[in-house]
């Protein structure tokens, strides 16, 4: 077990503390990225956590290279976003062809916390083959071609501006807008889902491998002699998944990868228990982080639960009090 933590613990450093001094020199040259910071912390420590959370480039040329949609024959627009902290953050909008857009469901993707929109693509394109979806994909300030600097408060303000970049677009129905998050994406979309100022906007949240919390987490990848950073740093206070997810009142559909390694299922079940919102959740046998969207049928019951919502319970009628189930799946 020692062996296998100095291991860890190797990789651990390896990894983030490059990072980190990467983020140092940044600053200590002027760049000053925008941080968001608790009271008592201070920057460095800020940066030490943006590095551990973030991680927009796991590959060397994810800042320099984005894939187009045009690569996989998707119809798209290159749109550029203000947050309203004055960031600018960049996206792509592939949209339904022959004016099918103008009624077609959004679905609004908040990826994971690596790479960058275009690592996503292979995705959307299923998205749009198989549920006639338009898809906004979200690139992160700091990822892709975004500016400013990744933080967790950052990228809430990104999820925001997004949501309110569909509702302002005439040509699309704000009245289908699915929030949809995988892994990260699924903390900004649970964060989007329980502000007031769109709670009750939202069609329907849809989650992916995502976590119950930053402290349970961490004890499942990291070894103990590193969970001490976690207090340190106060990744406790970070990503309160667990605790926003009962504040959800829109139909909310789990999707869990029963082979994921990275973020046990057991999360996805925590936050499932925990939501108050109808809800169902469907769990993979043979899904894990990465690949669960790409198991047959997984398209089918996302479509299925989002067109029963939107039936049942379009935006704005659902009345807050009410606390409906759905059956558990797995496939």
């Amino acid at each position: 077990m020692l062996n296998y933590e100095i291991r860890l613990a190797s990789l651990f450093s390896a990894i983030l503390y490059p990072c980190f001094l990467n983020k140092l020199f940044r600053r200590l040259a002027g760049e000053n990225p925008e941080c968001d910071f608790e009271d008592g912390d201070v920057p460095i420590c800020s940066d030490f956590v943006d590095a551990i959370i973030f991680n927009p480039e796991i590959f060397v040329h994810s800042r320099i290279i984005v894939v187009s949609p045009e690569t996989y024959a998707l119809p798209f627009e290159i749109v550029q976003i203000d947050t309203k902290d004055g960031v600018s953050i960049m996206g792509y909008l592939i949209l339904q062809q022959d004016f099918n857009y103008k009624t077609a469901p959004t679905i609004i993707f908040y990826h994971g916390n690596s790479g960058n929109i275009g690592d996503r693509l292979y995705c959307a394109k299923k998205f749009y083959r198989d549920m006639k979806v338009n898809i906004l994909l979200v690139e992160y300030r700091g990822y892709g071609f975004s500016q400013g600097h990744a933080s967790e408060q950052g990228v809430y303000r990104d999820a925001q501006a997004a949501f309110d970049y569909v509702t302002h677009r005439t040509d699309l129905d704000s009245s289908q807008i699915i929030v949809f998050g995988r892994s990260l994406g699924g903390a900004v979309a649970i964060d989007l889902a329980t502000r007031s100022e769109y709670k009750d906007r939202i069609a329907c949240l849809v989650l992916e491998n995502t976590f119950a919390s930053i402290t349970e987490l961490a004890r499942h990848l990291l070894p103990n002699c590193l969970m001490p950073v976690v207090k340190i740093f106060r990744l406790t206070q970070k990503f309160a998944n667990y605790k926003k997810i009962e504040s959800v009142v829109r139909p909310t559909f789990f999707i869990s990868g029963l082979e994921d390694a990275l973020i046990p299922p057991a999360h996805m079940t925590k936050l499932y228990m925990r939501c108050k919102a109808r809800k169902k959740i469907i769990r993979f046998r043979h899904g894990d982080h990465m690949n669960s969207w790409t198991i047959s049928g997984y398209t089918q019951v996302f479509a299925d639960f989002f067109q029963d919502s939107i039936k049942r319970f379009p935006v704005n009628k659902i009345p807050t009090t009410v606390v409906l189930h759905c059956k558990d799946e797995v496939i």
